[in-house]
Formats: structure tokens, sequence, C-alpha cells
């Protein structure tokens, strides 16, 4: 995860992943918003499922719990509140 952008509200993070990788389950303490660059990924929460590729962009509610189940190679910006991190689940 790399920070571009940040001023008084927001942030912005580009996440670069290869194929067969995942993004462990992680929240975010902001809504986040999931911008699509290239390749393809699963956005998994408890509950759903959805398919995320480029030109796709997601809401992801504050705290909700999920992780990426990278497809392709996989590219996206996430924009956060400027304060807010990404916490990852302790591994059971």
């Amino acid at each position: 995860m790399e920070q571009l952008q940040i001023n008084d509200h927001y942030k912005i993070l580009k996440i670069n992943y290869p194929a067969g990788k995942n993004m462990d389950k992680h929240f975010a303490t902001s809504d986040a918003f999931i911008i699509v660059l290239s390749g393809k990924a699963l956005l998994i929460f408890n509950e759903e499922t959805i398919e995320l590729s480029p030109t796709f962009s997601y809401s992801i509610p504050a705290k909700k719990l999920h992780m990426l189940k990278i497809i392709e190679d996989f590219s996206a910006y996430v924009v956060l509140a400027n304060d807010a991190e990404i916490k990852f689940a302790s591994p059971s």
C-alpha cells in the first residue's frame, strides 16, 4: 500500500497485489471507497462476495471486516478519511 495524497479531509492509497495473493481480513476505521484500475479480485465479506474489475467502484462501510482474493494482477485506489487506519484481523 502506498499513500499518494492527503489533505485535511481525505487520503488516497494505491494498492497493488499479484494474482494468487490475498489481502488478509481487515477493516478501515472510516468508510472506504475502492476504485479499480486494473485486474480482478473478489471482495469477500462474511455474507457476500463482490467481483471487482476495472472501472468498478465500491463503498465499504467503516469497521466492516472483509478481505480481497486476487484473481488477476490487481491495482486500485482507496479513498479514506485522512485520519483513518486499516487494521488487520488477528490471526486465529
